[in-house]
């Protein structure tokens, strides 16, 4: 199986944030044997890294930054009509945490826009009380506005305006505070 990332490929490891492969090499396997691995050197921690075995990268959603050509897919997405009720089938904020991680990890850039509008709409009915679930919010946001903002070549503070427009313009009336 050929590899999809090389040494230098910058990517997005969902729930980690962005990095670059710092190498491509085979490690030994906690369960026995060796595997080709990802070792991705995470951007804005120093010494912070992930390994990714190859044969499990898309598992964990490793994926390209949102290109400039996917930008309107995402903000499509953003744009999508809220619905209070969407987001009020939930058993516990910890079981929205994990069912939204879950969603991180198809490695879709769709789905981080998702997830930012889902836990946007839940936000505005609930107090997030679940540390998890608020540090899943500020990293979605935080990852969203990051990789827009490069893929427009503008500032974050443009991206940001623009994203709370289309999500505020996609949420009813009775809905805002």
């Amino acid at each position: 199986m050929k590899n999809p990332f090389k040494v230098g490929d910058r990517l997005t490891v969902p729930l980690h944030g962005r990095g670059v492969v710092q190498a491509v090499e085979r490690q030994s396997l906690h369960g026995g044997g060796e595997e080709t691995c990802f070792v991705i050197a995470l951007e804005g921690r120093r010494g912070g890294r992930v390994v990714i075995p190859a044969s499990r990268a898309a598992e964990h959603g490793l994926r390209r930054p949102i290109s400039p050509d996917e930008v309107e897919g995402v903000m499509e997405v953003l744009a999508e009509p809220l619905d209070e009720e969407e987001e009020q089938d939930h058993t516990s904020q910890t079981a929205f945490y994990q069912e939204l991680k879950g969603d991180l990890r198809t490695g879709q850039s769709e789905a981080l826009a998702r997830v930012v509008r889902r836990v946007y709409a839940f936000s505005l009915s609930n107090a997030i009380t679940d540390v998890h679930l608020k540090d899943l919010d500020r990293y979605t946001w935080s990852e969203l506005i990051d990789e827009l903002a490069d893929a427009e070549a503008t500032t974050k503070a443009t991206v940001q305006r623009k994203i709370r427009s289309t999500l505020k313009r996609a949420t009813p009336r009775d809905m805002l505070r």
